[in-house]
């Protein structure tokens, strides 16, 4: 069982582990999800192309910085 988009917060916590370098903020939607679907522990098949779902990754993965 792996992460799905709607894991956010453990999206979130693998993507800071996987690329503790990256400058979050400036990070375009196309990029994050790139990102999140290069994860080896993602496991979702559904195209999700929702800015909303990619914001919440972004605001918890800034947080997960704090």
């Amino acid at each position: 069982m792996g992460l799905h988009w709607t894991d956010t917060r453990d999206l979130a916590t693998t993507l800071e582990r996987t690329y503790p370098g990256t400058v979050v903020a400036d990070l375009k939607f196309s990029d994050l999800w790139e990102l999140v679907r290069d994860l080896p522990e993602f496991d979702d098949a559904s195209k999700v192309n929702d800015e909303q779902v990619l914001e919440a990754i972004r605001v918890a993965w800034l947080e997960e910085r704090e």
